[in-house]
């Protein structure tokens, strides 16, 4: 199933070659998404360095990591299931990682984006969402009540579909570990073959309103800009094709 590592020794954000094998909090690349890199400079950079202060204590045991690890609200809402601490030695798992996908009991609405990474580092993503002002329409009105026999689930994964089942009793508030990014537009979400709307939640993941009862819940990828591309790529094929047959039967009649 799909989740992400992080390996210390290597250099977060220096290393790529952890990104070769795995799916990777850091690794270096020349581009770089702003709204991830404000997260790591404004949030992750400072959770980790208090986790290399825990690493640095005499006698560290596994408690202790594990305590530390508890703290990492960024890695674990980023479904960062394994850390490596010594590269000679097996990875160690989070069992804080919070999965694909998870069903939060209180959705927080903060005055704007500011607002929203300064508090980043003060939740618990596994309880609480936030919510940037602009996006509580989303949530306005809606029935949310807790239900802790509720689950979702990542059932499939592709680099442009990703599809999660969800089954509660009440109507749900879901966060996924995945980016936010032109939501409504050129990722675009559907519950049961119905489009529906999805909003940023935690600075830089998708949430959704699910309603009660079990669901399937799609994000596929369909920019406009691609999907009138293969359009035009059809005609002009078609076209070609045309242009072929035509110019094969003018030669066909003449030598007749």
């Amino acid at each position: 199933m799909s989740y992400r590592v992080i390996d210390l020794p290597g250099g977060v954000f220096s290393d790529a070659r952890p990104s070769y094998f795995h799916k990777s909090i850091g690794g270096y690349h020349g581009a770089k998404m702003r709204r991830y890199q404000e997260v790591v400079d404004n949030q992750l950079s400072k959770q980790l360095e208090a986790f290399y202060t825990e690493l640095r204590k005499e006698n560290l045991t596994q408690d202790i990591v594990n305590q530390a690890l508890s703290k990492q609200s960024v890695l674990n809402m980023m479904n960062t299931r394994y850390v490596v601490i010594n590269p000679e030695a097996a990875p160690i798992r989070n069992p804080y990682a919070l999965g694909n996908g998870w069903l939060v009991s209180n959705v927080k609405v903060v005055a704007n984006a500011n607002e929203e990474i300064k508090e980043l580092g003060t939740i618990n993503p596994q309880k609480t969402a936030l919510v940037d002002k602009r996006y509580e329409e989303f949530i306005k009105g809606k029935n949310l009540q807790a239900d802790s026999s509720a689950t979702i689930k990542l059932t499939e994964y592709q680099p442009n579909k990703l599809v999660y089942e969800s089954d509660s009793k009440t109507e749900q508030v879901a966060v996924f570990s995945e980016m936010y990014y032109r939501g409504n537009q050129d990722w675009v979400a559907t519950i049961d073959g119905k489009e529906t709307p999805h909003f940023r939640a935690d600075y830089l993941l998708r949430a959704m309103v699910i309603p009660a009862g079990k669901h399937k819940i799609e994000f596929k990828f369909a920019p406009a800009s691609v999907v009138t591309g293969k359009k035009i790529d059809m005609f002009a094929s078609i076209a070609l094709i045309i242009c072929l047959i035509g110019a094969i039967f003018i030669e066909i009649r003449k030598k007749e």
